[in-house]
């Protein structure tokens, strides 16, 4: 009897993402969160019969508790998820996501949805509701309404009425693109090459502003503060990373 399970994060269908969202921001625990998990992981659904005669099997004979045992990368606190459900609808609106990694994103992008995200993670446990405020902002940063892969130019502006719009979505969408940002800024801070940009602390919330980093190039190798704004996430960081490191030398 075999019952598969995606083996990576990125290998979640957009289904399983945003039922997996929606529990680890449940408030479940114990036995009662292993045993959802496991029926999410194995994409239970009524009409599989099938599979319903193995699940039984499988519970008669392991303890749910011990099930995660079996893919402890689901438990871990940051999820090694670097993909994005690449679109969502609002009405008559479809509002498209950054690629995986946030490859196609700018910097400045990248700093406002930083920010955003300190701020659900510094609310997240005392004012809950708070922090999904801050979670629609973050969406409304990654999330645009042109398909085009060379996303327009971040319009701050607009953001809390476009967040507004998005509060019609189903609140595992806006759940999910946290997790994939999380995860996505998880993998950035791993890389050597950016461990003087992103210092490891302690707490998620804590760490200076990305903007801060623009101000300092402003008007140089990139340009104005505006086309600093526009530069590549990554190019961005390439430079800033060797700058430091040059500036080390001296």
């Amino acid at each position: 009897m075999i019952i598969t399970t995606p083996t990576t994060w990125n290998e979640l269908s957009n289904r399983q993402l945003k039922k997996t969202a929606r529990l680890l921001f449940s408030g479940k625990s114990g036995g009662v969160f292993d045993l959802c998990l496991f029926k999410i992981l194995v994409d239970l659904r009524w009409y599989r019969f099938g599979l319903k005669k193995k699940v039984k099997t499988v519970l008669k004979n392991i303890l749910v508790t011990d099930l995660k045992q079996f893919y402890p990368q689901f438990y871990s606190p940051t999820p090694s998820l670097t993909k994005f459900i690449p679109k969502v609808r609002v009405g008559l609106t479809y509002y498209y996501s950054p690629r995986d990694r946030l490859s196609n994103i700018s910097i400045e992008e990248f700093a406002a949805a930083d920010d955003f995200f300190k701020g659900a993670m510094l609310y997240y446990e005392k004012e809950p509701k708070k922090a999904y405020e801050y979670m629609l902002l973050l969406m409304a940063v990654l999330y645009t309404d042109t398909k085009n892969p060379v996303r327009p130019s971040l319009k701050r502006a607009s953001l809390e009425a476009k967040a507004e719009k998005l509060k019609r979505l189903d609140t595992s969408y806006v759940q999910a693109c946290f997790l994939s940002f999380m995860g996505c800024k998880a993998h950035m801070t791993s890389l050597e090459v950016y461990a003087s940009i992103f210092p490891k602390t302690k707490s998620k919330a804590k760490g200076g502003s990305i903007y801060d980093l623009i101000l300092s190039l402003a008007g140089k190798i990139f340009g104005d503060y505006q086309n600093t704004c526009n530069t590549s996430m990554y190019t961005f960081l390439d430079y800033y990373s060797k700058e430091i490191k040059n500036q080390k030398k001296k």
